[in-house]
């Protein structure tokens, strides 16, 4: 991974991150690899106050690889993998954009905060099989978060919520 955090003027920084990623499987004669840039993820984030509100805005660039071919299914496979848990999920998704706001504030001896967001994702061709790529298009999310928390003796309570609203997915039209 490779990151760069650019402080513009008080409250306000850029950062821009991407990854170069890669896997091979082998399997007697039979090999699978892929290798490459991920895409790059551009974030803008604004701070109102001492950390009260937060404004971010942040684009996927597709700079990474988001076809494979079918000699490199099986390497792809091993990149987003949940159970081998790699740092690096996927080397490419196509364009998406994401926007929230977060908000924080004392009540007594409470400190609440409560935060949303909206991601759109663009379509992309994650596989070409037998010379025929696959479209795919994820739906919007957004999400609704709250918390809040207080010191108690010997430690800290904290109580928080997620509600997550997703759009339907199309893969080849439906």
């Amino acid at each position: 991974p490779v990151a760069v955090v650019l402080p513009i003027a008080r409250g306000i920084t850029i950062d821009i991150g991407t990854a170069w990623a890669s896997a091979e499987v082998r399997g007697g004669a039979e090999r699978s690899t892929i290798s490459g840039l991920t895409d790059t993820q551009l974030r803008a984030s604004w701070t109102l106050g001492s950390d009260a509100v937060v404004i971010t805005a942040g684009m996927n660039l597709p700079t990474g690889r988001s076809t494979v071919t079918e000699s490199q299914i099986d390497a792809a496979g091993l990149i987003g993998n949940d159970f081998l848990a790699f740092p690096i999920s996927n080397m490419g998704t196509g364009f998406g954009g994401t926007g929230g706001v977060a908000v924080a504030r004392p009540f007594g001896e409470w400190n609440v905060g409560i935060g949303g967001s909206l991601r759109y994702s663009g379509r992309y061709e994650p596989f070409e099989i037998g010379g025929q790529r696959v479209q795919y298009e994820r739906g919007s999310e957004s999400r609704l978060r709250a918390g809040a928390d207080r010191p108690v003796p010997g430690g800290r309570l904290s109580l928080g919520a997620t509600l997550a609203m997703f759009g339907a997915d199309a893969a080849r039209g439906t």
